[in-house]
């Protein structure tokens, strides 16, 4: 998802997820009225309404909070008239004590208050006019509740913006939404940058939720429904939801954060997906994600229909929450390809347990080292002293850039653009078949991903397109992220890597040719109970019969695992002196294969042959360390 499209979603859900006091239409009405007194300058000893038909119906056997019961349109005039804040827009009503509830009435009783309904082609439409003594008033708000279109004093217009028809005037363009950005949406965005506008949703929800609950507000359908659930997470998401909304269009006088302009469809939306989330143990990462989901699926069909209307909204905000709690329980992988970066898997992540196995960088973060995010494609893999080789009488020239060492290093294949030839929804293939530095010959990589139950399979193809045997040094420099569960610690985390002997290196990271024999930190390593922070590691070594890579979260009893195809005589596990991540990194050869003090078998040089396809497969996935389910 490009930043435009993440910011704009953001923005759809600050603009939608508001905090208000009582039924919206309502306290839309008394928000008015308070407008209507502060621009008079008193109290009106007359007053006008003209609103839209929708209005008249949701208006009239609402609540208005903190009037001790009051229902309907005069009764919200009244109450915004005489004990409004207008300043607080649809929490207008939040500050009004037992001590105004009379002042209301007197009000009320008083007041000539007349209503009628209006010819508008908008479906959210209110004027006001108020009259006292010589001067006249007028405000208007229109399409959505606080959306203040006119004011006039007196004849003189102080406001006058135009209207349409469409509520979502001076709104986020909501055009940019469907189901499979909203999906990349919750699956990728920073949690950061969602929690302070979801967090309101959660507490304030849950808040009037559990009031609802306690009983005594409306038909008490949540307190019946919960009594009779026996632990039936069903029956008790239904019966939150209905516990807020009683609370709410009975007079609750706590507030609830709306979405789309109705308080009830910000309950639907979000307490089944709370509730869900706190049965299923999820995690606070997890819950954002869901909800940032449901609220976002609700306002996607919401749009079309507009806010209010005679289709239920709360439908809508239910289609929402089973999305959101099909998030929570689905148990999903959901990757991220990067093609314009050598294809790089770039995030891989676990919706059931809130796993994020590889190092991810923020939208806005600079690559620090662009081998360190992701799994980089390293072809030709690891460092080539002087850049150069010989092989069946050609020699092959790379250029150095590492200067202090005087080595090509890792190829630039990690950071080239490869076209896209197939992509579905759980599957994409990236393709590089383009002349290659002053490589001689020929060749044909694709990198294709695949998504399942099962985790994410890789599958690399190389193919000899020349005429002559092509030499092929393929690694993945593989990051992990530390920890990769959230509500671990890094020092949560073991690594499992099943190794052999320990190639030697020098001052210049190239073998010397000595082997060394496994120690202290193998055996941990092989063993699973190696940490990997607190110090720096970098070791190039055989891969052990099996070849098991693992990193084990002892606190979840969660293991990220990664096979890795038996073609990876090698391996580099590296932590760069960093607790926040470490590379398995799986290699076809050792590092300068080319040139080490070895025989070329055994230090892993190969070559494919004209014609020739050699296809490398891995994967990734999580799993119990114990058994049982995830």
């Amino acid at each position: 998802m490009n930043e435009r499209t993440q910011q704009a979603y953001l923005s759809i859900l600050q603009e939608e997820l508001i905090l208000a006091t009582g039924c919206t239409e309502p306290i839309a009405i008394a928000y008015a009225a308070a407008e209507l007194r502060e621009l008079l300058g008193c109290r009106p000893e007359r007053v006008r309404a003209e609103v839209s038909g929708n209005i008249l119906k949701n208006v009239k056997s609402a609540v208005v909070p903190n009037t001790g019961g009051l229902k309907g349109i005069e009764s919200a005039i009244a109450a915004g008239i005489a004990a409004g804040a207008a300043g607080r827009g649809l929490q207008v009503m939040a500050e009004v004590s037992e001590e105004h509830t009379e002042e209301i009435l007197e009000y009320l009783r008083k007041t000539p208050i007349e209503v009628c309904c209006a010819e508008t082609p908008c479906i959210l439409d209110i004027r006001l006019s108020g009259w006292a003594g010589e001067n006249s008033a007028c405000v208007r708000i229109a399409n959505n509740h606080t959306n203040l279109v006119y004011k006039a004093r007196n004849e003189e217009v102080l406001l006058d913006l135009p209207v349409s028809a469409s509520a979502e005037e001076r709104l986020t363009d909501k055009s940019c939404l469907n189901v499979e950005d909203i999906v990349r949406f919750a699956d990728t965005v920073d949690p950061a940058l969602l929690e302070p506008v979801l967090e309101r949703q959660i507490r304030y929800n849950s808040a009037i939720a559990e009031e609802g609950i306690r009983g005594g507000w409306g038909a008490e359908i949540g307190r019946i429904l919960l009594e009779g659930a026996n632990g039936d997470i069903q029956t008790e998401a239904k019966a939150y939801a209905a516990a807020g909304s009683d609370a709410r269009m009975s007079g609750c006088e706590m507030p609830v954060v709306i979405l789309s302009g109705s308080g009830n469809q910000g309950i639907t939306a979000s307490l089944p997906v709370i509730r869900y989330a706190k049965r299923l143990g999820a995690s606070r990462e997890l819950l954002l994600r869901a909800l940032a989901l449901s609220d976002l699926i609700t306002i996607h069909q919401k749009t079309g229909i507009g806010r209010l209307s005679a289709y239920c909204g709360a439908i809508s905000a239910g289609v929402g929450a089973g999305a959101g709690i099909c998030y929570l329980q689905g148990g999903g992988y959901t990757a991220l390809i990067d093609e314009k970066r050598g294809a790089n898997c770039i995030l891989l992540r676990h919706a059931a347990s809130g796993a994020s196995l590889l190092r991810e960088r923020g939208a806005e973060q600079q690559v620090d080292n662009p081998y360190l995010y992701g799994m980089p494609i390293l072809y030709p893999a690891n460092r080539i002293a002087g850049g150069c080789f010989t092989f069946e009488g050609r020699r092959y020239t790379f250029p150095v850039n590492e200067p202090q060492t005087q080595c090509h290093l890792h190829g630039t294949l990690h950071e080239t653009p490869f076209a896209v030839t197939e992509k579905g929804a759980e599957h994409v293939t990236c393709v590089f078949d383009r002349p290659y530095l002053d490589f001689p010959h020929r060749f044909r990589l694709s990198l294709t991903y695949r998504l399942s139950a099962d985790g994410m399979e890789q599958i690399t193809a190389i193919e000899n397109l020349s005429e002559e045997n092509m030499p092929s040094f393929l690694a993945f420099h593989t990051t992990f992220r530390v920890p990769f569960l959230s509500g671990s610690a890094a020092e949560d985390v073991r690594v499992l890597a099943e190794v052999g002997d320990e190639v030697e290196r020098g001052i210049t990271y190239l073998p010397t040719g000595r082997l060394l024999p496994p120690d202290e930190i193998s055996r941990e390593m092989n063993a699973g109970t190696f940490s990997p922070t607190g110090a720096p590691l970098s070791r190039n070594c055989f891969a052990a019969k099996g070849g098991r890579l693992e990193l084990r979260d002892i606190k979840r009893e969660i293991a990220a695992v990664y096979e890795v195809d038996k073609k990876f005589l090698f391996r580099l596990i590296y932590n760069g002196q960093a607790d926040e991540y470490i590379c398995l990194e799986p290699m076809t050869c050792m590092a300068n294969c080319q040139n080490a003090p070895f025989e070329r078998e055994l230090a892993g040089f190969d070559s494919i042959a004209p014609g020739e396809v050699r296809t490398y497969r891995c994967r990734l996935y999580l799993k119990p360390l114990y058994g049982g389910a995830l």
